[in-house]
């Protein structure tokens, strides 16, 4: 986990909300850190953490619960027919002679239920003038009950979170449709109260929250595709918090000028820090700390090339918004590839296919690009500009057509694909997939 000061301010506000049991609603865009928080909480405090993910199908018995068919029904069956046989041989000798040879008659050629009900019947007029008896008829009619029942409660993610006192993560909250939502303000108030009449017919039941139980709620902006306001009246009752996307961050719109280098950087980007830990942990033993620094800079000058300068000249490439995912990508994609590109430009041309798989491929995918010629010259725009900074950075003497150099397809009886890239052919493990 890296520590930035977007993450620790966020730490402070949500810890002053969770010591206050106040109910928090962390609002931001996807891949900042929202979810990962709360499971840092649930650790520190030694809570277990419920988690929930909301979508439009999301059901008010996802929360509170529902009745479900039992799974444990031959088991309750054995157990009725074990306590048959035990007691059998225990009330012989109460009985009057007439009920002993209908109770003696009881096999296991006959059903479970077959032989209770023989047994209850007998027990029926004699139970009350022995304790014995009384004890073994009742648990006779208990178990029969037992066996009855085919459907049984089963408790949703927020009964079990409070009674645990456990931390409830309700992810993408906004995506749930309101009435399910609806269902939930009670628990948001302070006496943390939920009453559920759907468990029983004869009385609603009251539980209240245990000590330690708390919501965090996380949603992305509303203005995002496909995504919507709470209702107010949820909305009210929680601390709204707004975490900032760290590719969104105001220091990181003085830079991107020019290619950025580490003097430029102000130690307050949050970014550049996230990119430079990440390349350290994961490449710092393949590439040393040149090349560490070399791959940070590529990855933060391309993503602040996208969101701050090609983004103003091409407004539709705004919605195409970037995330810690995206950088956890590209270096991963660095580490797995160095080995297939020996030589000097080594670090160079596992940048250049990084960033081409992660970002250009799919740069211009569900946005509305008008027309190929306008794609055409966002890709342009784009290609050039990692250009330049592969050879500021990596490789002085770096051109394009160096990556494309032996790039051939390949159909072998052991591997296909396009050189360097390729994958193997395992017909074993392929057939010991699929059995007819």
């Amino acid at each position: 986990m890296i520590v930035t000061q977007q993450l620790t301010r966020l730490a402070v506000l949500v810890h002053k909300c969770l010591r206050n049991r106040e109910p928090v609603l962390l609002v931001g865009e996807t891949g900042c850190g929202k979810t990962t928080l709360c499971q840092v909480f649930a650790n520190l405090h030694k809570q277990t953490l419920f988690s929930i993910n909301c979508h439009q199908n999301t059901e008010t018995s996802d929360f509170i619960g529902c009745m479900r068919t039992r799974k444990n029904l031959e088991q309750a069956q054995k157990k009725l027919e074990e306590a048959v046989q035990a007691a059998v041989p225990q009330v012989l000798p109460h009985l009057p002679e007439d009920k002993q040879h209908s109770v003696a008659s009881i096999s296991s050629e006959m059903s479970v239920k077959k032989q209770a009900d023989i047994l209850i019947k007998a027990l029926k007029p004699i139970y009350k003038q022995n304790d014995d008896v009384k004890k073994i008829y009742i648990e006779m009619k208990k178990l029969k009950n037992d066996l009855s029942i085919v459907f049984e409660w089963h408790d949703g993610i927020l009964v079990e979170a409070m009674q645990a006192g456990g931390l409830l993560l309700i992810d993408e909250i906004s995506l749930a449709n309101d009435s399910v939502l609806e269902r939930l303000n009670s628990v948001f108030e302070a006496e943390r109260l939920l009453i559920l009449s759907e468990r029983s017919s004869a009385e609603a039941i009251k539980i209240v929250a245990e000590e330690g139980f708390n919501i965090v709620a996380t949603m992305n902006p509303s203005g995002d595709f496909g995504k919507k306001e709470l209702s107010p009246a949820l909305r009210n009752r929680m601390t709204e918090i707004w975490v900032e996307s760290y590719f969104q961050q105001e220091e990181l719109l003085s830079l991107y000028k020019q290619p950025v280098t580490h003097t430029s950087v102000s130690s307050r980007v949050d970014l550049f820090h996230i990119v430079s830990e990440i390349a350290s942990a994961k490449l710092a033993d393949q590439i040393g700390n040149k090349g560490v620094a070399a791959t940070s800079l590529v990855v933060f000058n391309m993503i602040g090339f996208l969101s701050f300068v090609l983004s103003k000249r091409f407004s539709v490439l705004q919605r195409r918004a970037l995330s810690v995912r995206d950088v956890i990508n590209m270096v991963d994609f660095v580490k797995v590839a160095l080995p297939l590109f020996p030589g000097e430009r080594q670090l160079a041309l596992c940048l250049y296919h990084s960033l081409s798989l992660v970002i250009l491929d799919g740069l211009c995918l569900g946005i509305d690009v008008a027309g190929d010629k306008q794609k055409d010259l966002i890709y342009s725009a784009c290609s050039a500009y990692l250009d330049d900074i592969l050879r500021q950075f990596c490789c002085h003497d770096w051109d394009r057509r160096i990556a494309t150099e032996g790039s051939e397809f390949v159909n072998t009886a052991s591997e296909i694909g396009v050189l360097p890239f390729t994958i193997d052919k395992k017909e074993s493990a392929r057939s010991s997939l699929f059995t007819f």
